[in-house]
């Protein structure tokens, strides 16, 4: 092989690469874009962060957003529930979940119903409380 074919090869060789290159760059930047996209969908639609139990009664509870709550003792969580197009600090939320951190999850349901009590909440419009146990793996 002459040097200008030695030339030649590496040349092309060294394009190859180059495109090579491109291309793995440019898959890469999708799915890191791909990624994002799927993580912020997630955290719009799923939840909406943690909120203080003084936010949740006035915010929430007082002004009947509250579809339904729900109480993960093992973990000291509630998971409240909204109506959709639930109004919060003023704005429409697209979150319609939120969590609180309970200092003492085995009163929360109590604590609930004489907040209900303090608002002249109708029993029948009461907020549904379920309990949620997680298994094995946290679920």
């Amino acid at each position: 092989m002459d040097p200008k074919d030695k030339l030649l090869r590496k040349m092309k060789d060294k394009k190859r690469r180059e495109r090579e290159d491109q291309m793995y760059r440019e898959r890469l930047r999708m799915l890191f874009i791909i990624a994002l996209m799927i993580s912020l969908l997630n955290t719009i639609s799923s939840s909406g962060g943690n909120i203080s139990w003084n936010d949740f009664v006035n915010e929430m509870l007082a002004k009947g957003e509250v579809a339904r709550v729900q109480v993960v003792p093992e973990s000291d969580i509630v998971e409240i529930y909204l109506h959709p197009g639930a109004i919060i600090f003023g704005r429409p939320r697209l979150a319609l979940m939120y969590r609180m951190q309970v200092a003492n999850i085995d009163k929360f349901e109590e604590k609930l119903r004489a907040a209900e009590e303090e608002l002249n909440i109708n029993t029948k419009d009461r907020i549904p409380v379920s309990y949620k146990r997680t298994g094995f793996f946290g679920k």
